[in-house]
């Protein structure tokens, strides 16, 4: 999940731009893997147990897409998502966010939930649904706590005119296979395709040595409590009390 203008004016800015920089370089130091904006996922091994679980979990997901259209748009769950993509461009479906449970979500996908559940540091997960022509903006993350884990689950068949930028490398999914990468490196979404994209969307903690650990997980606690999630966590009860998901 991109932490966009809602955490700089409510977190970071009290503490200063500089104040983040520095902490982000100090988790890159702190961390036992070097800090790059991509990896490979042969360096987290639980990613294996994720793409075994692959036709599991595109089972369950197909189960959903059969009402995309009550899936809501990411921009309905949080406001400060709407300058990525345009409308009806960009859909979640949502099992956690900085460790709050969609437990109606989850308990729909019960495959899903016990294979995210084997991912040490587990922060956020859900399906990221993209448009068929949708263009999810260049953008960073704030950040550096997490690291960002794509597991492809539906891909077009012109997957290579499916793709994501991160920094200057240009990544196409497949189709049961991870992607792991740093977004705290610049990145965008393009789908120039006539179909749907999806794929298996994770923060995980970033690997750490004591006592960063320790630091980066209260500060992501910190996060778990702001606005930013229980804005966001307000907006979902209310969709589902509406019945819309």
């Amino acid at each position: 999940m991109s932490i966009p203008s809602v955490l700089r004016d409510r977190l970071i800015h009290p503490f200063g731009r500089a104040l983040l920089n520095s902490a982000n370089r100090a988790l890159s130091h702190a961390s036992p893997i070097e800090r790059r904006a991509i990896y490979s996922p042969a360096e987290f091994p639980w990613t294996q147990i994720l793409e075994k679980e692959y036709p599991n979990i595109l089972t369950e997901l197909r189960t959903l897409l059969k009402d995309v259209d009550y899936i809501p748009e990411f921009s309905d769950l949080s406001r400060d998502q709407s300058h990525l993509a345009g409308a009806g461009q960009w859909r979640t479906f949502f099992f956690l966010a900085y460790g709050v449970w969609a437990r109606e979500n989850a308990a729909r996908c019960p495959q899903t939930v016990a294979a995210i559940q084997q991912i040490p540091g587990l922060r956020t997960a859900f399906f990221s649904i993209l448009a068929p022509g949708a263009h999810i903006r260049a953008h960073r993350g704030p950040y550096g706590g997490v690291l960002r884990y794509h597991l492809g689950l539906i891909v077009p068949d012109a997957y290579t005119r499916c793709r994501i930028r991160v920094d200057e490398t240009w990544h196409a999914w497949q189709a049961g296979e991870s992607f792991i990468f740093d977004d705290t490196f610049e990145h965008e979404v393009i789908n120039d395709t006539d179909d749907a994209r999806v794929v298996l969307f994770v923060d995980f903690e970033r690997p750490l040595l004591p006592p960063a650990r320790e630091i980066n997980r209260a500060l992501l606690e910190l996060i778990r409590h702001s606005p930013l999630v229980q804005d966001g966590v307000a907006n979902y009860e209310r969709i589902q009390a509406r019945g819309l998901n």
